[in-house]
């Protein structure tokens, strides 16, 4: 079975491409499928990671010009080193392909799947039509695996397009429990499912093949999406201080004129990303992704809550048992030290097995 996925592979995000490939590796695990990245254009999410962006933001146009100068090499070398990433990790045979080119690929390949990264958030692919298949005209090859609309909800004037979209899939997987309900509820069917993050179906002991040994030991990591909200790194520093590690920032675009005082990480891969929570003996941090690898490596973590987007973190924490791991503004209500890991993979176990039943299913023959 030739198995296409359509994701957000060109993002020069860690979660985004974690998850990409560990959804391709895990479809290639199965017996007889042969699965590969379609390596879509699409133009909203190629244009979020342009350098020159910045350029274009509101407010003043010499301060814009300024970040753009500060920042540019930062992204660029970023850039660099996620495509070189995508050229050794990922299968894609189908490179580059733009809308118009979409519907001869149809033919090369029996299932689609799209998914798991937030592509049903028509706000951030600017409505782009093409992560709900609609380039694909028989229904039993549509699918759908721990897909996303992120933070958009649905009223009575946009979910009828919403429902048209979803209809002629033949197998639907979301990724948060309300989205589930809610798609369930609107097609008035019984059969979609909630499935974990892709990262999730390797274990951490596979993951371990990929880790390498950063220059870098006895540390706190503080990996962030977007600007550090100073309460977490207060709480961050503070804890640093106290269990006296280094503390190093890592952020997913990289501000190297902001925290000066601090040992920003720049340059860095999904590997080395991936390798850097291995090796760290504490991560704070309001990343999701971050958070989930902690589980996975059975690291000492501690995540902000108060984010866009959040409640797949909240969900992750209740579903592993580890809510006392959560920041509120930086404060947790108690500094603990020890977590019991048996429970936690425990707790986690029958998420993962659902989805990993749920993606061999899509194997079986029709």
């Amino acid at each position: 079975m030739n198995v296409g996925i359509l994701t957000f592979q060109s993002a020069n995000n860690y979660g985004a491409f974690l998850q990409a490939f560990a959804l391709c590796s895990t479809m290639n695990h199965f017996e007889a499928v042969d699965a590969e990245i379609i390596d879509y254009i699409c133009p909203a999410i190629e244009n979020d990671y342009n350098p020159k962006k910045v350029l274009y933001r509101k407010g003043n146009k010499i301060k814009n010009t300024i970040a753009y100068i500060l920042r540019k090499n930062g992204i660029n070398k970023s850039a660099l080193v996620f495509n070189q990433s995508r050229s050794k990790y990922f299968i894609t045979r189908h490179s580059r392909v733009s809308r118009n080119e979409l519907a001869e690929l149809e033919k090369d390949f029996d299932l689609f799947i799209v998914g798991s990264d937030q592509v049903w958030n028509t706000v951030l692919t600017e409505n782009d039509h093409t992560f709900f298949l609609d380039f694909v005209s028989n229904s039993q090859k549509k699918a759908s695996y721990a897909a996303s609309m992120g933070d958009v909800s649905f009223n009575d004037e946009n979910s009828l397009p919403l429902k048209n979209e979803l209809e002629s899939f033949k197998y639907l997987s979301l990724r948060e429990r309300e989205s589930t309900d809610f798609v369930s509820s609107l097609l008035a069917r019984d059969d979609v499912v909630t499935c974990i993050d892709p990262v999730f179906l390797i274990s951490g002991r596979e993951w371990e093949e990929y880790i390498s040994t950063p220059r870098e030991n006895n540390y706190l990591l503080y990996f962030c999406i977007g600007f550090p909200m100073q309460s977490t790194l207060s709480f961050a520093e503070e804890l640093a201080r106290k269990e006296h590690k280094k503390l190093l920032l890592l952020m997913d675009k990289d501000v190297p004129y902001k925290y000066v005082g601090i040992t920003h990480l720049r340059g860095i891969g999904p590997m080395d990303f991936i390798s850097y929570v291995y090796h760290a003996d504490i991560i704070v941090t309001n990343s999701f992704h971050a958070t989930a690898f902690s589980i996975l490596f059975h690291k000492r973590f501690y995540v902000e809550t108060v984010v866009k987007r959040r409640e797949r973190i909240i969900n992750l924490l209740k579903v592993s048992g580890l809510e006392n791991r959560a920041l509120v503004n930086g404060k947790v209500t108690q500094i603990q030290n020890q977590i019991s890991w048996q429970d936690v993979d425990n707790n986690m176990k029958p998420w993962i097995e659902h989805s990993l039943n749920y993606l061999e299913s899509l194997t079986m023959p029709r």
